[in-house]
């Protein structure tokens, strides 16, 4: 899901539960703004409940810079663009080396599905 590549994607491989996460380490401290989720394929394998933190500090503690229903974002990203469904959910600059995405709903039948995630760079940085 970090390679470029729309055919390669990331996927809990089950029925989502809470706690499902992906975590990104940086190799620096960098100014974020968002992220973009791209999904090919079914629509129905988003997250139902999303969380996205981020900690300054390698080992230290998460502050929550989103929390939230998925559906919003998907809709927009559906107007935009109906053929390359590429979700943004952004945020006030927050610096930061570590970014973790956490699925804190729930679905009965569908797992969920990235395939391209990219941060969303401050301007500047």
């Amino acid at each position: 899901m970090l390679d470029g590549d729309p055919n390669t994607f990331w996927t809990t491989d089950e029925r989502q539960k809470p706690a499902d996460q992906i975590d990104i380490a940086l190799a620096r401290t960098e100014a974020i703004i968002g992220v973009r989720l791209q999904m090919a394929g079914s629509l129905n394998e988003y997250p139902r409940h999303l969380e996205i933190q981020m900690s300054d500090q390698d080992d230290g503690p998460f502050d929550t810079v989103f929390s939230g229903s998925f559906l919003p974002a998907l809709g927009a990203a559906l107007r935009r663009d109906p053929v390359v469904t590429a979700v943004e959910i952004r945020w006030p600059a927050r610096f930061g080396r570590r970014v973790r995405l956490r699925q804190t709903g729930r679905s009965n039948r569908w797992r969920w599905v990235i395939h391209e995630l990219r941060l969303l760079a401050a301007p500047g940085s």
